[in-house]
């Protein structure tokens, strides 16, 4: 991710909250994510171009369910109700994934 758009996620975080050190750190977590986001899709480029075999390798080093949980999750923060339902229905999964 550009430095740019880093801080253009910075500065648009900071009209969405309020100052305070609970509301900072959520704010600095939310960055962090998007700085991961970032880096994962990078990274999974690499697999666009390479072998069936090195896409076996992927799917074998990483679990199916460990990519569903997260794609699930990050689907559901978008909908409060969507939400609400993938909390009820995997309360205790994910946390030893």
């Amino acid at each position: 991710m550009s430095l740019a758009t880093r801080q253009a996620i910075v500065r648009k975080l900071e009209l969405l909250t309020t100052k305070g050190e609970k509301t900072m750190s959520r704010a600095r977590t939310i960055v962090e994510i998007v700085d991961l986001l970032a880096r994962l899709r990078w990274e999974l480029e690499f697999f666009k171009t390479v072998s069936p075999q090195d896409r076996e390798t992927f799917r074998q080093a990483i679990p199916g369910e460990q990519v569903g949980y997260i794609v699930s999750l990050l689907k559901a923060f978008y909908d409060e109700d969507e939400f609400r339902e993938w909390l009820s229905f995997s309360r205790g999964k994910g946390s030893e994934k």
